[in-house]
């Protein structure tokens, strides 16, 4: 995707006044409004994020550096990095694309950890005598994956 195509995407457009651009390549501005960040190629929105949000941030330096509408030390300068974060956050782009941006959480419920030292105790004595995984678990009330 090259700019003269990337500005005639039909994004949505924002009247936002010009006074308050701040130009950071030849097709890229850059507008801040309140805690938010949003990115123009001519008048089409390109790109946004919330000031606070590191990950957002380096992925749309990433694509302005990719796509070539401005050099990662312009972008480096107006956000504050280093110039290596745009070029490490352009080839995090290229390599494994948007979504290594925003890693997995983790997965939500119990922890996976016992830390009660009765309940070890107990959960040892059971399965040295025998029993099964399954039959442990339910009866010390705790995920038969844990153990």
């Amino acid at each position: 995707m090259d700019v003269d195509s990337i500005a005639r995407s039909p994004l949505t457009c924002l009247d936002l006044p010009p006074g308050d651009a701040l130009f950071v390549g030849p097709h890229l501005r850059l507008h801040f409004q309140a805690d938010t960040c949003f990115y123009f190629v001519g008048s089409q929105l390109f790109d946004s994020h919330q000031l606070d949000d590191h990950p957002a941030r380096n992925l749309a330096v990433a694509r302005c550096a990719v796509h070539g509408l401005a050099t990662a030390k312009s972008l480096a300068a107006v956000h504050g990095v280093s110039p290596r974060t745009v070029s490490r956050a352009a080839k995090l782009l290229r390599e494994q694309g948007p979504g290594a941006f925003f890693p997995a959480s983790a997965p939500k419920g119990r922890a996976l950890v016992l830390q009660d030292r009765q309940l070890l105790k107990g959960l040892a004595a059971s399965l040295l005598s025998g029993a099964s995984l399954r039959r442990t678990a339910r009866r010390f009330n705790v995920n038969f994956q844990t153990l």
